[in-house]
């Protein structure tokens, strides 16, 4: 069972994300409202997959919390957020999420995120049969 931490600050879309990964079968670990309480978890489990919002309560934000996600867990993320703007999404690149979801998403789309994401760390791209990303403006 794939294990998800949900770094929420927001009670009632938190538990309703919880409920919703719930129903698809994953298994959740908890809830943290800010970037310490994250910390607090991933100091004590070690989750599959973190879905990550950009705002958070504190002086630290998700992109923060990413940050060292990367440089002392190791678990991959998904940011949940309703930033869309072009600072946010240049700081969360910055990161390398495994995917960003703006909200309010569907839970149809949360689904599709999660297996994507798990499809990416799974079958990684072999360098010599990669294409180089398109830039599209």
């Amino acid at each position: 069972m794939i294990r998800i931490l949900v770094v929420e600050d927001e009670l009632i879309i938190a538990e309703d994300m919880c409920n919703v990964l719930s129903n698809m079968g994953y298994g959740v670990v908890g809830n943290a409202m800010d970037y310490e309480e994250a910390i607090a978890f991933l100091d004590a489990e070690k989750p599959d997959l973190i879905l990550l919002d950009v705002n958070l309560n504190g002086k630290k934000d998700g992109i923060d919390l990413a940050e060292i996600i990367n440089q002392n867990y190791e678990v991959p993320f998904i940011f949940t957020t309703s930033y869309s703007d072009a600072v946010t999404l240049e700081r969360a690149k910055k990161t390398n999420p495994i995917n960003y979801l703006v909200k309010p998403f569907k839970k149809e789309q949360l689904f599709t995120a999660i297996e994507m994401a798990f499809h990416r760390l799974d079958n990684p791209a072999k360098p010599e049969n990669a294409l180089p990303p398109k830039r599209i403006r």
